[in-house]
């Protein structure tokens, strides 16, 4: 489990198929997901977990759950897969509870994924995508310290690019989560 000064990030597990819910079936939520946006079915949720669980299982690292440590509820998800959920490029993905936005979970969530992913995972490379217009998340892409790259054809339609590579931090003091 990954800690941060107000989120405890575990692994996802099938007991949080209704938190999970919470957000993917939120129409507003899932505007700028994957190639097509929109909510999804509770059927389509707990198919995605099992994959979430799956990736998870097979490689050692994926989505993880983000638990507000005052009041225990499940606010977001945040962790790191491999695009489209195929090798060998890995990505940063996020998404929070709609009655949580602008708490600066998504950062702070990210900033510990990415601390992870290069410390623990020994990865050199870590990507995060995004639709053009969704400004929110290139915000959250920014203030992590990922930067821009270009734009590229992810899940069928174009999306802009961050990256973050080693050496990590890129500011050398501990990184941009503390």
């Amino acid at each position: 489990m990954l800690r941060t000064e107000r989120l405890d990030i575990r692994p996802l597990q099938r007991s949080d198929l209704d938190g999970l819910h919470r957000m993917y079936g939120d129409e507003e939520t899932m505007r700028y997901s994957g190639g097509s946006g929109g909510a999804r079915t509770r059927a389509q949720t707990s198919a995605g977990l099992d994959r979430m669980i799956g990736h998870q299982d097979e490689y050692g690292f994926g989505m993880y759950a983000l638990v507000d440590r005052d009041s225990g509820e499940m606010v977001g998800e945040c962790g790191l897969v491999h695009v489209e959920l195929k090798l060998p490029e890995v990505e940063l993905a996020y998404y929070v509870v709609r009655d949580h936005w602008g708490r600066g979970y998504a950062t702070e969530a990210a900033r510990a994924c990415l601390d992870h992913g290069f410390a623990d995972l020994a990865l050199d490379r870590i990507i995060a995508i995004a639709w053009p217009e969704n400004v929110a998340s290139h915000r959250v892409m920014e203030k992590a310290g990922m930067t821009y790259e270009d734009t590229g054809t992810y899940y069928g339609r174009a999306m802009v690019r961050y990256a973050a590579e080693l050496p990590w931090p890129p500011d050398g003091d501990g990184g941009p989560g503390g």
